[in-house]
Protein backbone atom coordinates (compact mmCIF):
# COMPACT_ATOMS: atom_id res chain seq x y z
CA UNK A 1 0.00 0.00 0.00
CA UNK A 2 1.53 3.53 -0.90
CA UNK A 3 0.74 6.94 0.67
CA UNK A 4 -0.06 9.99 -0.97
CA UNK A 5 1.40 13.06 0.02
CA UNK A 6 0.32 16.57 -0.89
CA UNK A 7 3.28 18.83 -0.48
CA UNK A 8 3.05 22.45 -1.34
CA UNK A 9 5.12 23.76 -4.43
CA UNK A 10 8.73 24.90 -4.45
CA UNK A 11 7.34 28.84 -4.14
CA UNK A 12 5.00 28.13 -1.72
CA UNK A 13 7.66 25.72 0.50
CA UNK A 14 9.78 28.77 0.12
CA UNK A 15 7.47 31.29 0.92
CA UNK A 16 6.59 29.34 4.48
CA UNK A 17 10.41 29.30 5.17
CA UNK A 18 10.46 32.97 4.73
CA UNK A 19 7.94 33.50 7.08
CA UNK A 20 8.88 31.23 9.73
CA UNK A 21 12.80 32.69 9.07
CA UNK A 22 11.02 36.10 10.10
CA UNK A 23 9.70 34.50 13.48
CA UNK A 24 13.49 33.15 14.16
CA UNK A 25 14.80 36.21 13.52
CA UNK A 26 12.52 38.49 15.65
CA UNK A 27 13.27 35.59 18.86
CA UNK A 28 16.90 35.85 18.31
CA UNK A 29 16.87 39.63 18.14
CA UNK A 30 15.03 39.16 21.73
CA UNK A 31 17.02 37.09 23.02
CA UNK A 32 20.42 39.00 22.35
CA UNK A 33 18.64 42.33 23.88
CA UNK A 34 17.84 39.79 26.84
CA UNK A 35 21.76 39.08 26.96
CA UNK A 36 22.75 42.78 26.48
CA UNK A 37 20.30 43.79 29.36
CA UNK A 38 21.62 41.00 31.73
CA UNK A 39 25.09 42.18 31.28
CA UNK A 40 23.99 45.90 31.93
CA UNK A 41 22.55 45.07 35.27
CA UNK A 42 25.35 42.91 35.89
CA UNK A 43 28.14 45.41 35.18
CA UNK A 44 25.83 48.20 37.30
CA UNK A 45 26.13 46.03 40.58
CA UNK A 46 29.88 45.50 39.75
CA UNK A 47 30.52 49.11 39.17
CA UNK A 48 28.83 50.01 42.55
CA UNK A 49 29.20 47.28 45.11
CA UNK A 50 32.51 46.44 43.80
CA UNK A 51 34.31 49.32 42.68
CA UNK A 52 31.94 51.68 44.98
CA UNK A 53 31.88 53.96 42.12
CA UNK A 54 27.89 54.46 42.71
CA UNK A 55 26.50 57.87 42.17
CA UNK A 56 27.96 60.96 44.36
CA UNK A 57 30.82 58.34 45.85
CA UNK A 58 33.19 61.50 45.53
CA UNK A 59 31.89 62.99 48.12
CA UNK A 60 31.57 59.70 50.58
CA UNK A 61 34.08 59.15 53.43
CA UNK A 62 35.21 55.18 53.51
CA UNK A 63 35.81 53.57 56.75
CA UNK A 64 36.96 50.28 57.18
CA UNK A 65 37.27 49.94 53.15
CA UNK A 66 33.62 50.34 52.89
CA UNK A 67 31.51 53.71 51.55
CA UNK A 68 30.44 55.32 54.60
CA UNK A 69 27.20 54.00 56.43
CA UNK A 70 27.45 50.49 54.48
CA UNK A 71 27.46 47.34 56.22
CA UNK A 72 27.71 43.69 55.39
CA UNK A 73 24.43 41.10 56.83
CA UNK A 74 24.37 37.52 56.58
CA UNK A 75 21.90 36.50 53.87
CA UNK A 76 19.97 34.49 56.46
CA UNK A 77 18.57 37.91 58.19
CA UNK A 78 17.54 39.20 55.15
CA UNK A 79 15.24 36.31 53.88
CA UNK A 80 14.20 32.64 54.50
CA UNK A 81 15.95 29.75 52.69
CA UNK A 82 13.27 27.42 51.78
CA UNK A 83 13.06 24.30 49.18
CA UNK A 84 10.74 23.45 46.34
CA UNK A 85 9.07 19.90 47.40
CA UNK A 86 8.12 18.25 43.76
CA UNK A 87 10.07 16.07 42.08
CA UNK A 88 10.83 16.13 38.29
CA UNK A 89 7.41 13.89 37.47
CA UNK A 90 5.28 17.19 38.53
CA UNK A 91 5.96 18.55 35.61
CA UNK A 92 2.86 18.86 33.01
CA UNK A 93 3.48 19.44 28.87
CA UNK A 94 0.83 22.31 28.80
CA UNK A 95 1.25 23.64 32.78
CA UNK A 96 0.01 26.86 32.89
CA UNK A 97 2.66 28.35 35.70
CA UNK A 98 6.89 28.22 35.89
CA UNK A 99 8.45 24.83 37.40
CA UNK A 100 12.12 25.52 38.29
CA UNK A 101 14.08 22.90 38.79
CA UNK A 102 18.00 22.62 38.51
CA UNK A 103 18.12 22.79 34.70
CA UNK A 104 18.72 25.86 32.77
CA UNK A 105 15.61 25.71 30.79
CA UNK A 106 12.38 26.37 32.94
CA UNK A 107 9.54 23.47 32.72
CA UNK A 108 5.82 24.52 33.38
CA UNK A 109 3.00 22.53 35.70
CA UNK A 110 -0.66 22.61 36.35
CA UNK A 111 -0.50 24.30 40.19
CA UNK A 112 2.02 26.15 42.06
CA UNK A 113 3.26 26.81 45.50
CA UNK A 114 4.84 29.64 45.74
CA UNK A 115 3.63 33.66 45.05
CA UNK A 116 6.12 35.97 45.22
CA UNK A 117 9.28 37.64 44.19
CA UNK A 118 12.07 35.18 44.68
CA UNK A 119 16.04 33.91 43.83
CA UNK A 120 15.35 30.71 42.49
CA UNK A 121 18.84 28.63 43.25
CA UNK A 122 19.66 25.15 41.91
CA UNK A 123 20.96 23.23 44.24
CA UNK A 124 22.91 20.68 42.51
CA UNK A 125 26.00 22.69 41.98
CA UNK A 126 24.80 23.89 38.36
CA UNK A 127 25.89 27.70 39.11
CA UNK A 128 22.13 28.51 37.58
CA UNK A 129 20.43 31.01 39.23
CA UNK A 130 17.13 33.17 38.49
CA UNK A 131 15.06 35.90 39.56
CA UNK A 132 11.39 35.46 38.66
CA UNK A 133 8.29 37.39 40.16
CA UNK A 134 4.73 35.54 40.65
CA UNK A 135 3.11 32.53 40.52
CA UNK A 136 5.13 29.27 40.21
CA UNK A 137 6.74 26.05 41.73
CA UNK A 138 9.78 24.27 42.33
CA UNK A 139 11.59 21.73 41.90
CA UNK A 140 12.80 19.25 45.94
CA UNK A 141 16.20 20.16 45.08
CA UNK A 142 15.89 23.94 43.85
CA UNK A 143 16.13 26.94 46.60
CA UNK A 144 13.56 29.57 47.07
CA UNK A 145 15.03 32.74 48.34
CA UNK A 146 12.17 35.96 48.64
CA UNK A 147 13.97 38.26 51.09
CA UNK A 148 11.40 39.36 53.86
CA UNK A 149 12.15 43.13 52.32
CA UNK A 150 11.50 43.10 48.66
CA UNK A 151 13.79 45.53 49.04
CA UNK A 152 16.62 43.65 48.95
CA UNK A 153 15.69 41.29 46.03
CA UNK A 154 18.06 42.91 43.44
CA UNK A 155 21.28 43.06 45.37
CA UNK A 156 20.89 40.00 47.46
CA UNK A 157 20.50 38.64 43.92
CA UNK A 158 23.43 39.70 42.40
CA UNK A 159 25.35 39.10 45.31
CA UNK A 160 24.51 35.38 45.09
CA UNK A 161 25.07 35.62 41.32
CA UNK A 162 28.79 36.71 41.84
CA UNK A 163 29.15 34.80 44.99
CA UNK A 164 28.58 30.95 43.16
CA UNK A 165 32.35 30.43 41.79
CA UNK A 166 33.55 30.93 45.15
CA UNK A 167 30.72 28.98 47.00
CA UNK A 168 31.05 25.76 44.88
CA UNK A 169 34.94 25.98 45.23
CA UNK A 170 35.81 24.25 48.96
CA UNK A 171 38.80 25.18 51.08
CA UNK A 172 41.20 22.55 49.79
CA UNK A 173 40.50 23.41 46.24
CA UNK A 174 37.95 20.78 45.52
CA UNK A 175 34.37 21.60 43.54
CA UNK A 176 31.43 20.70 45.68
CA UNK A 177 28.65 19.60 43.68
CA UNK A 178 26.07 20.85 46.05
CA UNK A 179 25.12 23.98 47.79
CA UNK A 180 23.98 23.38 51.40
CA UNK A 181 21.80 25.68 53.56
CA UNK A 182 24.51 26.66 55.54
CA UNK A 183 26.74 27.75 52.93
CA UNK A 184 23.11 30.24 51.22
CA UNK A 185 23.12 31.20 54.88
CA UNK A 186 26.73 32.68 55.58
CA UNK A 187 26.49 34.70 52.07
CA UNK A 188 27.72 38.14 52.74
CA UNK A 189 25.27 40.25 51.29
CA UNK A 190 26.73 44.69 51.13
CA UNK A 191 23.87 46.73 52.02
CA UNK A 192 24.71 50.34 50.98
CA UNK A 193 22.60 53.54 52.49
CA UNK A 194 18.76 53.75 51.89
CA UNK A 195 19.36 56.58 49.18
CA UNK A 196 21.97 54.35 47.34
CA UNK A 197 19.40 51.27 47.56
CA UNK A 198 16.44 52.95 46.23
CA UNK A 199 18.23 54.66 43.24
CA UNK A 200 20.00 50.76 42.96
CA UNK A 201 17.03 49.27 43.00
CA UNK A 202 14.85 52.12 40.43
CA UNK A 203 17.52 50.72 38.15
CA UNK A 204 17.53 47.06 38.20
CA UNK A 205 13.65 47.09 38.27
CA UNK A 206 13.30 49.13 35.10
CA UNK A 207 15.62 46.06 33.30
CA UNK A 208 14.53 43.45 35.22
CA UNK A 209 10.41 44.40 33.54
CA UNK A 210 12.12 44.94 29.98
CA UNK A 211 13.80 41.37 29.89
CA UNK A 212 10.83 40.29 31.01
CA UNK A 213 8.22 41.81 28.83
CA UNK A 214 11.15 40.22 25.99
CA UNK A 215 10.44 37.26 27.25
CA UNK A 216 6.72 37.26 27.19
CA UNK A 217 7.04 38.19 23.48
CA UNK A 218 9.84 35.22 22.64
CA UNK A 219 7.38 32.68 23.81
CA UNK A 220 4.14 34.45 22.43
CA UNK A 221 6.24 34.52 18.91
CA UNK A 222 7.36 30.79 19.42
CA UNK A 223 4.05 29.83 20.19
CA UNK A 224 2.92 31.55 17.33
CA UNK A 225 5.36 29.83 14.87
CA UNK A 226 4.80 26.59 16.21
CA UNK A 227 0.98 26.78 15.32
CA UNK A 228 1.63 28.13 11.93
CA UNK A 229 3.67 25.70 10.60
CA UNK A 230 0.82 23.10 9.97
CA UNK A 231 -1.29 24.94 8.97
CA UNK A 232 0.44 26.43 6.24
CA UNK A 233 1.85 23.05 4.95
CA UNK A 234 -1.55 22.06 5.13
CA UNK A 235 -2.95 24.55 3.12
CA UNK A 236 -5.20 25.56 5.78
CA UNK A 237 -3.85 28.73 5.72
CA UNK A 238 -3.38 30.04 2.14
CA UNK A 239 0.16 32.18 1.33
CA UNK A 240 -0.83 35.40 -0.31
CA UNK A 241 0.08 35.48 -3.82
CA UNK A 242 2.67 38.42 -3.37
CA UNK A 243 5.13 36.31 -1.09
CA UNK A 244 5.42 33.99 -4.07
CA UNK A 245 6.44 36.93 -6.63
Amino acid sequence: MSIKWNFPSSDVQHSIASILSTYDTLIENNTKRIRLLEKMAENLYKEWFVRFRFPGHENVEMENGLPKGWKYVNFSNLSPILTGKKDANYASQNGKYKFFTCSKNDLVADNYSFDCFAIILAGNGDLNVKLYDGQFEAYQRTYVLSPYDVEHIYVSYYTIQSELDRLLVGAAGAVIKFLTKGMIEKIKVLLPTNDVLVRFNSIQEHNYRLRQNLKRQISLLARQRDLLLPRLMSGKLEVKEELLE
